[in-house]
C-alpha cells in the first residue's frame, strides 16, 4: 500500500513538472490531490470501523470468560467446603472404629461405584 501511494505521489510530481504552470493545470493537480487524500480517509474510516468492531468483540469474549471463570471459582469453593466436612465426618467415623460404621462406609463405597458403573454404560 506504501509503494502505491509512492507511485501517485511521484506520478503526480512528475506532471506538475512536466505541466505548464497555468491556472488550469494547477487546479487539476489540486482537485487531483484532493480526490487522493479523500480517497486515504475513507480508507482510514473503515480501517478505524473494522478495528473498532475488533476491540468490541474482543472485550465482550474477555467479559464472558471472565464471568465463566468467576463461576468456576465459585464453584470450587462450595466443593472444597464440601469435601472438607466429608473428610472432617469419615476422620470422626474412622476415630470410633467401630466395626458397624466400617460396614457401612463399605457398604456405601460399594453402591457409589455400581452405580456409576450403571450410569457410564447406560443400563440405568
Amino acid at each position: 500500500m506504501a509503494s502505491r501511494s509512492a507511485a501517485d505521489r511521484a506520478a503526480l510530481y512528475n506532471r506538475l513538472s512536466n505541466a505548464n504552470t497555468s491556472g488550469a493545470t494547477a487546479e487539476q493537480t489540486q482537485r487531483l490531490m484532493e480526490e487522493q487524500n479523500d480517497d486515504k480517509v475513507d480508507q482510514l474510516s473503515i480501517q478505524i470501523s473494522t478495528l473498532g468492531e475488533l476491540t468490541r468483540t474482543i472485550h465482550n469474549q474477555v467479559t464472558e470468560d471472565n464471568r465463566y471463570l468467576s463461576d468456576m471459582d465459585r464453584d470450587f469453593s462450595n466443593t472444597e467446603s464440601l469435601m472438607g466436612g466429608t473428610l472432617k465426618k469419615l476422620g470422626t467415623m474412622m476415630e470410633q472404629g467401630s466395626a458397624k460404621h466400617m460396614c457401612m462406609l463399605i457398604t456405601f463405597v460399594v453402591v457409589v461405584f455400581v452405580l456409576m458403573y450403571l450410569l457410564m454404560t447406560g443400563k440405568y
